[in-house]
């Protein structure tokens, strides 16, 4: 990088101390200095002054730097201006890097957990250990997008560990504050002394060169080096294996044409090989003058007509070897071998429409033709026709009767007279599916005139649950079973109750059984009953259940014939002798 005149007044961060003719005053040294000016710049800035005329872009310096994260509660102010870190943790002084820092010092903020609290702050409150807060603002040059720059440095004055160190900001800029993390890391001036001669990897020579005229520079591995200049004309430079060039004579290899304007002089025997495009014939003597000769060579024309190998032997009379031939046949006439891929066929002259190529026997030759029943495979068989996409028509044979293994894919089996061992009836019913076939094929239906196959009944025995609709305590039994089961839509239950001689039914509440399965929801009272029969020690009712609800009977009695059913009550039940036997069916919902 080229570096012109820098000047201060050109410099692109911070606010100038002086002019380019006037320097900068520091306004913490009042001392005089020996030339007798108390003019004089802050340290920092001579080292900011440096670091510009580097390409550098520099903050002013801070006091002190962090060296870990601080507890604190971050605002970000109006898009970073105004921005504080306020302490969270025990009142306490802020202090870092061994140094308390006073009120508007510029502090180095650069170990927060969260990085987007970074930056550069002024101490705005110092805090106390008793009740008050440290508080620090951003600063001026730090606190907008563009004040951050990324590769930004700043020198640190104070502190333990950071003391005249250098801290660079590295996040990709432009970024947005109190969103995207700032950090920092220690920036390095290298002090290495530069060796003399400098080295290769410096941009020097790596040695201590004596001039020669018309040497060559060239490199020796670690340095560079001179070939003396040679007082011989017209020596080429030739390179050597991993080792410095010399002058000297040389072979010459050729991959081109060569074109002389002159004699070609050789030194001692070389090998050549020489392609020429002319007419004339070259004549290559053992010694003397390399001569021409007027014989042309004539092109002649090599044929092969058959499948064997072609041998083409150079040298001799260009009749019979390849020199400068003027063509070159190779192929054959007749029938491809079965060997070499052919069908040793000539089968130009065959063919024709639902034909294909076979072989008859293992080594015989390809033929074209139809498909006989003799050149199917051993075991087949038919009536020896191969049907085609036309003719002849594909008889059905007859299946017979398997002596063992499955029948597939067949269709159209009659059932009725190819399926044999079938109860009566069901070959009826397969033919045709309907409900009265399968009644008549089944055997073992409960009723064989309802319509309604059931193939065993599930009975399931609970508890009764006996209430009284109405006022009353309702009886108690030591036998209390109730046992139904459903068939179709229609529920039958089994009630038996039998009394203990205690817990007997009072009041006028009608005695109520709950049903296992929810009757349908048919409008109106229902009385829906079999066999019932109750009795209240020595007197004997017949007993008919009545539905008023759909999760429940309740029971009524007859006393004689022609009489009118009454409800049967707790009070009906009041006898150490008591007993309730019914059988009932409804449907269900």
């Amino acid at each position: 990088m080229a570096i012109g005149r820098i000047e201060i007044s050109q410099m692109e961060e911070g606010i100038p101390k002086g002019t380019d003719i006037v320097p900068g005053v520091d306004p913490t040294d009042t001392s005089q200095a020996t030339s007798g000016t108390n003019f004089k710049y802050l340290r920092s800035d001579e080292l900011n002054f440096i670091l510009e005329a580097l390409g550098l872009d520099t903050k002013s310096a801070v006091l002190c730097a962090t060296t870990s994260n601080y507890s604190a509660i971050y605002d970000n102010g109006t898009s970073g201006i105004g921005a504080t870190l306020t302490n969270s943790g025990s009142f306490a002084p802020f202090s870092a890097d061994g140094i308390t820092p006073s009120i508007g010092d510029r502090i180095l903020m650069k170990n927060q957990s969260s990085q987007l609290q970074n930056g550069i702050y002024t101490l705005t409150v110092a805090g106390n250990l008793v009740d008050e807060s440290w508080v620090m603002t951003r600063a001026t040059d730090f606190d907008q997008s563009g004040d951050i720059v990324q590769d930004v440095v700043m020198f640190v004055n104070q502190g333990a560990v950071n003391r005249g160190l250098l801290f660079q900001e590295t996040a990709a800029t432009p970024l947005t504050i109190g969103t995207d993390a700032i950090t920092f890391a220690q920036y390095f001036i290298s002090q290495s002394p530069i060796s003399v001669p400098v080295s290769l990897a410096d941009g020097g020579t790596g040695a201590s060169l004596v001039p020669s005229n018309g040497g060559i520079v060239y490199s020796s591995g670690s340095a560079l080096d001179i070939l003396a200049g040679t007082s011989t004309a017209n020596l080429p430079l030739l390179s050597q294996s991993n080792a410095a060039p010399v002058w000297g004579a040389f072979a010459l290899n050729l991959g081109g044409a060569l074109t002389t304007a002159g004699a070609l002089t050789t030194i001692g025997a070389f090998n050549a090989t020489f392609n020429f495009t002319g007419v004339t014939n070259v004549t290559f003597p053992t010694s003397g003058t390399l001569a021409t000769t007027g014989e042309l060579i004539s092109g002649a024309p090599l044929t092969r007509v058959n499948d064997t190998n072609v041998t083409l032997t150079l040298g001799g009379n260009p009749n019979t070897a390849l020199v400068n031939a003027a063509s070159l046949t190779l192929g054959w006439s007749g029938q491809l071998g079965l060997s070499r891929g052919g069908t040793n066929t000539d089968l130009s002259a065959t063919g024709g429409a639902s034909q294909v190529l076979k072989q008859t026997s293992l080594g015989s030759n390809i033929t074209v033709g139809q498909l006989a029943a003799s050149d199917l495979s051993n075991g087949t068989t038919g009536s020896g026709a191969v049907v085609l996409a036309s003719s002849p028509s594909l008889i059905d044979p007859a299946l017979g009767t398997p002596a063992s293994g499955n029948l597939s894919n067949c269709t159209s089996l009659p059932i009725s007279t190819g399926v044999s061992g079938l109860g009566t009836g069901v070959s009826t019913f397969l033919g045709t599916p309907s409900s009265a076939n399968l009644m008549a094929a089944l055997t073992d239906e409960i009723s064989p005139t309802s319509g309604l196959a059931v193939f065993g009944l599930n009975w399931t025995t609970t508890t009764a649950v006996v209430t009284l609709n109405g006022a009353g305590t309702a009886p108690q039994y030591t036998t209390s079973n109730l046992r139904y089961c459903q068939i179709g839509k229609i529920v039958f239950v089994e009630l038996y109750l039998t009394g203990d001689g205690g817990n007997e039914g009072s009041g006028a509440g009608q005695i109520r059984i709950a049903v296992p399965i929810t009757r349908s929801n048919n409008a109106g009272v229902i009385y829906w009953g079999v066999y019932g029969e109750a009795v209240n020690g020595t007197t004997a009712y017949y007993l008919m259940p009545r539905f008023n609800i759909q999760t429940a009977v309740d029971l009524y009695y007859i006393s004689a014939l022609n009489v009118a059913p009454v409800a049967m009550t707790g009070a009906d039940q009041n006898n150490t002798s008591r007993e309730i036997n019914m059988v009932f069916w409804y449907e269900a919902a």
